[in-house]
C-alpha cells in the first residue's frame, strides 16, 4: 500500500506545482506556458522499442510519438535507477494505476495553470510479472523475454491512454512529451536488448548509461529528426524550469545545462565534457566530443557486482563515432588524449558527491577504527 500512497501524493503535488520544487514565482497563465509530460521507463533496453531498432516487441504508441518528435541518440543517464531519478528531480508504481491516475489528473487540470506530469513507470523493472494476455503475442520468445515483452506492451498501452487523454482534453498541441529509460537494460541479450551497445545496467559502458529517448511537441520540435548531440538527464532540470518561466538561479547551481537550443535549433551540445559516475568507488567515465575515457569499468550487471569493492584498474579509451560498441581500446595508442581527458575527469570528480553506499562504508570503517582503538 505504501507505493499507492506515494502515487496519489506525488503526482498531484507535481501536477499543481508545475515544477520540480515549489517555485513561488510560477503564478503564470496557462496560455503562455507549455504542459510537460515525462515518461520514465524503468530498466528499458536501448533497443527494446521499435523506434530505436527493436524488432521483437510491439510498441506502436511509443513509436508514433518518437516518429512525430526528435529521437535522442546520445542521451545519457546514471547506471542505476535511483541516481537517475534524483538527477531528474529529487518513485515507482504499478503501471495501470499510474495511467489511470495520470488520465484523471489531465482531465481535471485547472484551466488557468500549466501542468507538469511526471510518470515513472515500474515496468519493465522486476519483479517480472504481467497479465497473461499481454504475453500472448510473444509465444515465440524465451520465457523471460516474453514476460519483458508483455510488460513493455502494458507500458506502451498506458502511454497510449495518457496521450489520448491529452488529446481529449485539448492539451496535446501545447504539451511537451519526454520519454526515456532510467538506465540501460539489465541482462542484455536475455531480458533486454541494448544492441549495439556494450554491457548493461550498472556499468559505465554505453549499454549502462546511454538509453533510448525522444521528445515530442507538435509545431515546436521538428518531427522525424534524430539528434546526435550528447546530453544528460541532469540537463532536464534547468531546461524545463527555464521553459516553464521559473527562476533558474539558486544557492547550489544545477550541474545540468539548457538543452532547448539543441532540440529546437540544431545547436551543438552545451557540454564540452559529460561526467559519468559508476556506483562503485573509482568507477567513472568521461565523454568529450566523440571520445570516451573509462576508469575501472566492468561488464558485470549491477546484480552481479555485489561484493566487488575494487575496479579492474584498467584505463580504456574509445572513439564512439567509429566504435559505438566500445570494442577497440585506444588507450595505448593515444597516450596524450588519455592524459588530457584523465586530467579533466579528475577535476570533475573532485567536485562530485560520493555515492551513498561509499559514504556508508566510510562511516562504518571509522566506527570500526574507533572500536579498535579502545
Amino acid at each position: 500500500m505504501k507505493a499507492l500512497t506515494i502515487l496519489y501524493l506525488l503526482l498531484p503535488i507535481l501536477f499543481f506545482d508545475c515544477g520540480f520544487t515549489r517555485l513561488h514565482a510560477f503564478e503564470t497563465d496557462a496560455s503562455s506556458k507549455p504542459n510537460i509530460v515525462y515518461f520514465l521507463i524503468d530498466d528499458l533496453g536501448f533497443a527494446d522499442c521499435g523506434f530505436n531498432g527493436g524488432t521483437d516487441i510491439r510498441t506502436p504508441n511509443i513509436d508514433k510519438l518518437a516518429k512525430e518528435g526528435a529521437i535522442l541518440k546520445s542521451f545519457y543517464v546514471q547506471p542505476v535507477c535511483s541516481p537517475t531519478r534524483a538527477a531528474l528531480m529529487t518513485g515507482r508504481y504499478a503501471t495501470h494505476l499510474v495511467a489511470k491516475e495520470a488520465c484523471r489528473l489531465i482531465k481535471n487540470k485547472p484551466v488557468d495553470k500549466p501542468m507538469f506530469l511526471y510518470v515513472p513507470f515500474n515496468g519493465i523493472h522486476g519483479p517480472h510479472q504481467v497479465p497473461e494476455n499481454y504475453m500472448e503475442p510473444y509465444q515465440n520468445l524465451p520465457k523471460l523475454r516474453q514476460t519483458i515483452a508483455g510488460m513493455l506492451s502494458a507500458v506502451d498501452e498506458a502511454i497510449g491512454q495518457i496521450t489520448a487523454a491529452l488529446v481529449d482534453a485539448g492539451l496535446r498541441e501545447n504539451t511537451l512529451v519526454i520519454f526515456s529509460s532510467d538506465n540501460g537494460g539489465p541482462a542484455p541479450g536475455k531480458a533486454t536488448m541494448n544492441t549495439p551497445l556494450r554491457a548493461g545496467k550498472g556499468t559505465v559502458y554505453e549499454g549502462g548509461i546511454r538509453v533510448c529517448a525522444f521528445v515530442n511537441w507538435p509545431g515546436r520540435i521538428k518531427a522525424g529528426i534524430t539528434v546526435n548531440e550528447p546530453m544528460h538527464v541532469v540537463d532536464w532540470y534547468p531546461t524545463l524550469v527555464k521553459l516553464a518561466g521559473a527562476p533558474v538561479e539558486q544557492k547550489l547551481q544545477p550541474d545540468g545545462l539548457d538543452i532547448w537550443p539543441v532540440l529546437t535549433q540544431g545547436a551543438k551540445s552545451p557540454h564540452d565534457a559529460i561526467l559519468l559516475v559508476g556506483n562503485k568507488p573509482g568507477v567513472s567515465a568521461i565523454r568529450m566530443g566523440d571520445w570516451k575515457l573509462l576508469l575501472n569499468a566492468s561488464d558485470k550487471d549491477v546484480e552481479d557486482q555485489v561484493g566487488d569493492q575494487k575496479g579492474t584498474g584498467e584505463i580504456e579509451l574509445y572513439n564512439l563515432a567509429d566504435d559505438i560498441s566500445e570494442s577497440k581500446n585506444l588507450a595505448d595508442a593515444q597516450p596524450e588524449k588519455v592524459k588530457g581527458m584523465r586530467t579533466r575527469l579528475d577535476a570533475m570528480l573532485r567536485n562530485a558527491v560520493l555515492p551513498g553506499d561509499v559514504i556508508r562504508d566510510q562511516k562504518l570503517d571509522i566506527k570500526k577504527q574507533k572500536k579498535g582503538n579502545k
